[in-house]
């Protein structure tokens, strides 16, 4: 499913809109009323919802909220404002990331609404139908674990709205209410999901996403163990026949290796020298900045700290594979990950943005085994992971020698930090970092030591955080729009 359908985008907003005096409709414009009666209507609405993962509500921006706003990645000298926590301390609740993640996956979400009110009545192919249904489901469930992740409370809408002031009745509601209803939807999507795809479906959710997608949910509220049966079906059913780690690292991330063995769901993209408009702009996101010794061109818009480059053992393949230098005015370095080096002009690589990955899985899954106590039956799983990126067992961890300090593991506590180690390596730039130190209750000792440590400043002083950054700060257009029902979170008035 390399291509995404967009041009019924325009079907999917508010619908009910009527011209107060003619009521004429030319027969080749479809509206509301004419559309979402045929199951290649609802496909080609699905097609528009999957379309908003190409927006803010997603993947390529996840280095903006995930990676610059830790001791991984950086925003470079005289870019445009992003996320880091300086432009939070000039204009918070403006800068535009943070608007523009609340306005997309919204407009994701209503379009899954539609969908999910309307499908009922249509009459379609009964296992075609819940198909529709449970990739709808996940897909609303994922727009909304990114925003209770990055904004806490916030409104959940279930329903069509069919006028503009509907909204304002929405206040925000409780996280916890929120995650259950992201629960749910992904619950509902596993009963109805297949395991797999053909033909031009590849890239669809599967179940399989979907029971990841809802033990990343689990785990993130610290229900270990809710989340380890999901994870253990995935890996006792689903591997390695239709999940396993790849050889090579860097082959996960290949521009002509999409969807494979290692990915459980990822963003779709196209080169457009096969579709126009249908290519990414990691390279030139990513790339470094025209006229270094590199012949690549860029914003080096997520700048890899030397932190994290020191932060790889020797030996680990992982390494090279995700960062790289090249010379301007002196070393720059810049994300290796993603890089397409055939491409010629921006946006027009067809490399896709991993959502979920098997390594995921197997860390996910030795993080519940460790927290319910079961710390000898995780390490195995840990060391799949490293054993991939050091082509051997030589840096497996072990609890036998504690004279080998770079593989020893003393117990639970011990473990738990290897294991967010394990996954700041493993996943650099794939926009978890913040998260994961958000979710452990270590964002803030973890940055603020990284900001002392390397002499970080805004308006000349070194820059410390606060329990109320594991937040970022509601959009402030929306409060200034709806200010009777929305309100700041701590720390951002």
């Amino acid at each position: 499913m390399k291509r995404y359908s967009y041009h019924l985008l325009l079907l999917l907003c508010l619908a009910s809109c009527k011209e107060a005096v003619l009521d004429l409709v030319p027969i080749s414009t479809p509206t509301t009323e004419t559309f979402y009666k045929t199951s290649n209507d609802m496909l080609n609405a699905l097609n528009a919802v999957y379309g908003s993962l190409r927006s803010n509500a997603a993947g390529l921006t996840e280095f903006f909220y995930g990676d610059m706003t830790t001791d991984d990645a950086q925003a470079v000298p005289g870019y445009p404002a992003h996320a880091d926590f300086d432009n939070f301390m000039i204009n918070p609740a403006s800068t535009a990331p943070v608007s523009d993640r609340w306005n997309d996956a919204y407009k994701g979400i209503s379009r899954a609404n539609i969908i999910l009110e309307r499908i009922e009545t249509v009459p379609m192919d009964a296992t075609l139908k819940n198909r529709v249904i449970g990739e709808t489901k996940f897909l609303r469930a994922y727009f909304y674990f990114n925003l209770v992740k990055v904004y806490g409370d916030v409104p959940l809408i279930l329903k069509e709205l069919t006028k503009p002031e509907e909204a304002y009745s929405y206040g925000r509601e409780a996280a916890q209410t929120v995650y259950a209803q992201i629960e749910k939807d992904l619950t509902e999507a596993i009963g109805v999901l297949p395991v797999s795809y053909t033909g031009t479906d590849v890239g669809r959710v599967t179940s399989g996403a979907a029971k990841g997608m809802l033990a990343r949910a689990m785990i993130y509220q610290q229900k270990f163990k809710e989340a380890t049966p999901l994870l253990a079906d995935i890996i006792t059913k689903q591997s390695p026949a239709q999940y396993q780690l790849l050889s090579n690292y860097a082959s996960v991330f290949q521009y002509n290796n999409g969807n494979n063995k290692e990915i459980l769901f990822a963003i779709q993209y196209t080169p457009n020298s096969q579709a126009i408009g249908q290519g990414n702009t990691l390279t030139s996101t990513f790339g470094p900045i025209a006229g270094a010794t590199v012949p690549l061109f860029g914003s080096n818009a997520n700048q890899p700290t030397m932190d994290l480059y020191n932060a790889f053992a020797p030996g680990d393949s992982r390494r090279d594979a995700s960062i790289a230098f090249a010379v301007l005015q002196g070393p720059m370095s810049y994300v290796n990950k993603f890089i397409n080096r055939s491409i010629q002009l921006r946006a027009e690589d067809g490399t896709d943005y991993p959502i979920l990955r098997y390594s995921d899985i197997l860390l996910m899954y030795a993080e519940c085994l460790n927290e319910e106590g079961n710390t000898a039956l995780a390490i195995p799983y840990v060391n799949q992971v490293r054993e991939r990126a050091f082509g051997n067992n030589t840096m497996n961890l072990q609890f036998t020698n504690p004279a080998v300090t770079a593989t020893y593991v003393a117990d639970k506590a011990a473990l738990r930090d290897r294991i967010i180690q394990e996954r700041r390596l493993e996943f650099c730039f794939e926009g978890l970092r913040f998260f994961d130190l958000a979710r452990t209750n270590t964002l803030v000792p973890t940055l603020n030591s990284y900001f002392t440590n390397n002499n970080v400043k805004f308006n000349g002083k070194i820059i410390q955080i606060g329990a109320n950054n594991k937040l970022f700060p509601v959009p402030q257009a929306q409060i200034d729009v709806n200010p009777t029902v929305l309100k700041q979170n701590p720390g951002y008035n």
